[in-house]
């Protein structure tokens, strides 16, 4: 994460854009690290019609705008990554998936 926010509750509720500048979502929540209690990842809410999911983005891929995050991808990929439960822990396999999703 570059620019000025380094608490992770100021992330709440922030716009989530995609590499082109469309808005994807906002941010719903941020899930630390369990060791060190740094933000790892990032629980995007979908904007559109999938309103009712969240996706999580890891933090190294976002970029502080000001007022927005930008997310280093785009929209249908995305969109194409595994679901995660808002305001619950990930269990090791949902990590083990989103790891495999994003780093490849």
């Amino acid at each position: 994460m570059r620019g000025d926010r380094t608490a992770p509750e100021t992330w709440l509720a922030c716009r989530v854009l995609c590499r082109d500048d469309r808005v994807v979502g906002t941010v719903d929540d941020v899930l630390l690290d369990s060791d060190s209690a740094t933000a790892e990842w990032v629980v995007v809410r979908l904007r559109g019609p999938h309103l009712r999911h969240h996706r999580a983005v890891p933090v190294a891929m976002l970029r502080d705008l000001g007022d927005d995050l930008r997310v280093a991808t785009s929209r249908p990929h995305l969109v194409a990554s595994p679901r995660v439960r808002p305001r619950q822990p990930m269990t090791s396999a949902d990590e083990l998936a989103l790891y495999r999703y994003w780093h490849g």
